[in-house]
């Protein structure tokens, strides 16, 4: 009796254990696309920091050091920072399973958002929709 009880929770954690098994598998060949979602936000926070990088034109540069005020030497030194974070968040990414399938969506949703930019931008130009009205 207590081995027939025993066997009943068998098959459903069995079937339980073999969807998991079956969705991890599914949502790893989704992981190509947390990649490159990842390599595409990544880049642009990157280029955003390149940009934030004062010009040797700033009169930052011209100023002796002294007379620099916090928000002068946090301009110079955020970058750096921020550049160093991302450096390191990218070079070594969390294995955890919900990250990477969050990364993944993000990947979808990058593609999704690409492919109704691209139409939106395609149907104006074919329309060649005026910007003013005349």
């Amino acid at each position: 009796m207590a081995d027939r009880a025993l066997n009943q929770h068998e098959p459903t954690t069995s079937r339980a254990n073999a969807r998991q098994h079956e969705r991890e598998r599914w949502l790893r060949c989704f992981d190509w696309l947390g990649i490159a979602a990842r390599l595409s936000v990544y880049g642009f926070m990157f280029y955003l920091t390149w940009q934030w990088l004062p010009s040797s034109s700033d009169p930052v540069f011209d100023r002796p050091l002294s007379s620099l005020s916090l928000n002068d030497l946090g301009k110079l030194a955020s970058p750096f920072f921020v550049f160093i974070f991302l450096l390191q968040s990218f070079s070594q990414p969390s294995q955890d399973a919900e990250r990477r399938r969050t990364w993944s969506w993000v990947g979808v949703y990058l593609i999704i958002g690409g492919i109704i930019a691209a139409v939106v931008a395609g149907g104006l130009h074919l329309l060649k929709v005026p910007m003013t009205v005349s």
